[in-house]
């Protein structure tokens, strides 16, 4: 597998597999790493990584008819460019264009853009996408951001207080947040609904903060100690160290028509005490 490594002026920096374009480290530029990713990954064509930032497309989860989170976590993608930015800041853009293999999953034409820009203690991701077939198509997406936590159970969220969100561990739906300040407690698995502010969330190391724009919904993700140890590409006690906070559009889908573009942004930026 190819990977892609980004170094700013400051000396924050990344690395960046073509194989779904996957961020799979991003270090600030005081040499902590802000990602989460799992030293039983297989690192195999085809396969997903386990960690990092796998790219959601043209579908969430099963939440439909197509193969579990679609397909472009596993497509090697195109790389267009790597370059230290006048202000210091590096970026990579890689493209993943709608081909044979793809047709056999999703009938469709599209053209995926992926921006990481990587400078001092942030980092911006920009996902785009293109309809450049004929028929409008629709599609959910997600960035689904494994971060990197000291101990998951001491680890809290700010900025979900009061909204809507279906928990998908205890299939209840509509629910409402009714804490400020969101422990993480086994396992959860939550779609927020209506993101219109910054969430943070704090694991007694630093503070992680999070924007997101045109991405209305936010994924809160621990598989938890049982569904941990199903996975076989995670330690039993890998749940420990990660949290997902995922930016995404899962509870409405996108519609573009022929020839338009949608593109979704989520910044994250780690401040130490």
């Amino acid at each position: 597998m190819e990977f892609i490594s980004l170094q700013s002026f400051d000396g924050a920096k990344a690395k960046i597999c073509t194989q779904g374009a996957h961020l799979t480290s991003w270090i600030t530029a005081n040499g902590e790493e802000q990602l989460f990713l799992s030293q039983l990954s297989a690192f195999k064509s085809g396969v997903a990584i386990r960690g990092g930032v796998p790219i959601i497309f043209p579908q969430f989860s099963d939440h439909g008819t197509l193969p579990r989170h679609g397909f472009a976590r596993t497509s090697v993608w195109e790389l267009i460019s790597v370059q230290q930015m006048p202000n210091g800041l590096a970026q990579a853009v890689l493209v993943l264009f709608s081909n044979d293999e793809t047709k056999k999953i999703w009938l469709y034409d599209f053209h995926l853009t992926m921006k990481v820009t990587v400078g001092g203690n942030k980092l911006e991701l920009e996902l785009m996408i293109k309809n450049t077939g004929q028929e409008m198509f629709s599609f959910t997406n997600a960035l689904h951001t494994y971060l990197k936590v000291e101990n998951v159970s001491k680890t809290h969220l700010k900025g979900l207080k009061g909204l809507v969100y279906d928990d998908f561990v205890s299939l209840e739906k509509r629910c409402i947040e009714q804490s400020g300040e969101l422990s993480i407690v086994g396992e959860i698995d939550r779609v927020y609904a209506d993101i219109s502010a910054n969430i943070e969330m704090n694991d007694g190391q630093r503070a992680i903060h999070i924007k997101q724009t045109n991405f209305s919904d936010a994924v809160v993700w621990n598989p938890g100690a049982e569904k941990a140890a199903a996975l076989n590409d995670l330690k039993r006690d890998g749940y420990k160290k990660m949290l997902c906070i995922e930016a995404g559009n899962v509870l409405r889908s996108i519609t573009l028509e022929s020839g338009a573009t949608w593109s979704g942004t989520q910044e994250i930026q780690a401040t130490y005490a």
